[in-house]
C-alpha cells in the first residue's frame, strides 16, 4: 500500500500544522448538526418558504456558511500548497478568521431564527469581514503561482464570486431592516446561484483535479479540457445571471442547459480518472462522491425543468438538491479519505514512520455517517416532492442528525488516534 507522504513527494514541506485545516472540519462538523436540527425544527415550513427571516434562512445558512464555507476554507489553506507547491504564510491570519467566522455565523444564525434584525445586521458585517479576510489573504498568497490543471483559475473564479455573495448578502440583509431593494427575492436568487455555484461550484469543481487523482492514483489531466470546464462554467454562471436579473425565461432555461452540458463534461472527466487510476477498490467514499454528481444532474434538471414551467415543483428542491444533494454530499465523500489522509501525512513528522490510512480510518462511524446522509436525502426529497409532509422531512432530518454525529466522531477518533501515535513516538526519541 503506498502511504500518503510516498504519494505526495516532497508536500511535508508544505504541510500547514494539523489544527488549521482540523479546526475547520470539526466546526463544520457541529454546524453540520446544528443544521439537520434546525430542519427537524422547520420541517412544516420548508416547502412554503420563500424567503423572509425565521429558522428556515437560519439553516440555510448555516449548511452554506458553517458546512459547506467552513469545509471549504480548511480544504483550500491545505490543497493549494500542494497544488502550487509554495507554503501558505503567515498563518495567524488564518486563526483569526476562524474564530471570527464561528462566532458570527453563530450570532447570525441565532438573529435570523428570532429575527432580531439589529443583531442580524452586526453579525452579518463580522461574517462578512471574515469570508473577505479570507479571500484577501488566499488571493495574496495565490499571486504568480501556477498550478496543473488549471485549479488556481478555478479559485481565483470562486474568490471573485465570494466577493460578489457578500455584498449581495449584506444588500439583502440591510433591506430587511430599511427596505431599498425593488427586487428582493430576485437579488436573493442571485446571491443563492452565485454562492452555490460560483463559490462553491467553482471549488469543487477546481479541487476534484486535485483530489479525484490523488484518491484513485491516477495521473492528472493533460490539456486544455480543464480550461474548457472552466469557460464553459463561467458562461453558464453569467448568463443565468443575467436572466434572473432581466427576468427573462428563455435565457435562463438555456443557461440552465448549459450548465447541464459543463455538468456532464465534467462528470466525463472525473470518471476517466476513475478509469485510469489504480486504485479500484474505492468504498464508501466514492459511492458518496458518485451519488453528488448524480444530485449534481438531477438538480441542474429540475432548475430546468421548473424555470420552463414544465412541472411546478417547490423552489427549496432545486436548492436542497444542489446545497444537500451534490456539495454536501460530495464534501462528505472527500472528508472521510482527506481527513485520515491528513492525519497520516503528519503521522511521520517526527521522523518515524507514517501511520497506515486503515489504521487512522475507524470504519464504523464511516458507513453510518454515509448510509445515514444517503437515507436522510432520500427522505427530505421525498417529503418536498410530495408537497412538505412534515413527519417525512422530520425522519429524514434525524437520519442527518445521526450521519452528522458519526461525522463529528469519526474527525474525532481520527486526531485521538494521531495524537497517540504522536505521543508514543515522541516518547521513544
Amino acid at each position: 500500500m503506498n502511504s500518503p507522504a510516498n504519494f505526495l513527494g516532497d508536500a511535508h514541506s508544505r504541510l500547514l500544522p494539523i489544527s488549521i485545516p482540523f479546526r475547520f472540519f470539526i466546526a463544520a462538523a457541529v454546524f453540520l448538526v446544528v443544521f439537520w436540527g434546525l430542519l427537524f425544527l422547520a420541517a412544516g415550513e420548508v416547502v412554503p418558504f420563500e424567503g423572509g427571516t425565521g429558522i428556515v434562512l437560519a439553516a440555510i445558512h448555516i449548511l452554506t456558511l458553517g458546512v459547506l464555507v467552513m469545509t471549504a476554507i480548511g480544504a483550500s489553506l491545505q490543497l493549494l500548497p500542494v497544488a502550487s507547491r509554495k507554503a501558505l504564510h503567515p498563518l495567524w491570519p488564518i486563526k483569526v478568521i476562524f474564530l471570527v467566522l464561528a462566532a458570527a455565523l453563530t450570532r447570525l444564525s441565532w438573529a435570523m431564527a428570532l429575527m432580531e434584525l439589529s443583531l442580524m445586521e452586526g453579525a452579518a458585517i463580522a461574517v462578512s469581514l471574515a469570508l473577505v479576510s479570507y479571500a484577501v489573504y488566499l488571493g495574496l498568497n495565490l499571486i504568480g503561482r501556477r498550478a496543473e490543471g488549471t485549479v488556481i483559475g478555478y479559485v481565483w473564479a470562486a474568490l471573485v464570486s465570494l466577493f460578489a455573495v457578500v455584498i449581495l448578502g449584506g444588500m439583502l440583509v440591510a433591506d430587511f431592516d430599511v427596505i431599498f431593494l425593488d427586487r428582493h427575492n430576485v437579488l436573493a436568487q442571485i446571491h443563492m446561484s452565485v454562492g452555490i455555484f460560483g463559490f462553491m461550484g467553482m471549488l469543487a469543481f477546481g479541487f476534484s483535479f486535485i483530489l479525484i487523482p490523488m484518491f484513485t492514483l491516477s495521473g492528472s489531466l493533460k490539456g486544455r479540457q480543464p480550461d474548457i470546464l472552466l469557460g464553459l462554467f463561467v458562461l453558464a454562471l453569467l448568463s443565468g445571471i443575467a436572466s434572473l436579473y432581466f427576468d427573462w425565461t428563455p435565457g435562463l432555461v438555456g443557461a440552465l442547459g448549459l450548465g447541464l452540458v459543463t455538468a456532464l463534461f465534467y462528470i466525463h472527466l472525473m470518471t476517466g480518472f476513475l478509469k485510469t487510476g489504480m486504485k479500484k477498490n474505492l468504498g464508501l467514499s466514492f459511492v458518496l462522491i458518485r451519488s453528488s454528481w448524480g444530485m449534481l444532474i438531477a438538480g441542474v434538471v429540475s432548475g430546468m425543468v421548473m424555470a420552463s414551467g414544465g412541472w411546478q415543483g417547490p423552489p427549496a428542491m432545486f436548492g436542497f438538491l444542489l446545497l444537500v444533494g451534490w456539495l454536501l454530499t460530495f464534501l462528505l465523500g472527500v472528508l472521510q479519505r482527506i481527513v485520515p489522509f491528513l492525519a497520516s501525512m503528519h503521522s511521520s513528522q517526527n521522523g518515524g514512520r507514517p501511520l497506515l490510512l486503515s489504521r487512522l480510518s475507524p470504519q464504523k462511524p464511516i458507513y453510518i455517517m454515509g448510509i445515514c446522509h444517503l437515507l436522510a436525502v432520500v427522505l427530505v426529497l421525498a417529503g418536498l416532492a410530495a408537497g412538505g409532509y412534515g413527519y417525512i422531512i422530520e425522519t429524514g432530518a434525524v437520519f442527518g442528525v445521526i450521519s452528522a454525529l458519526s461525522l463529528l466522531f469519526f474527525i474525532l477518533q481520527v486526531v485521538g488516534r494521531l495524537h497517540a501515535h504522536n505521543k508514543k513516538q515522541a516518547q521513544s526519541i
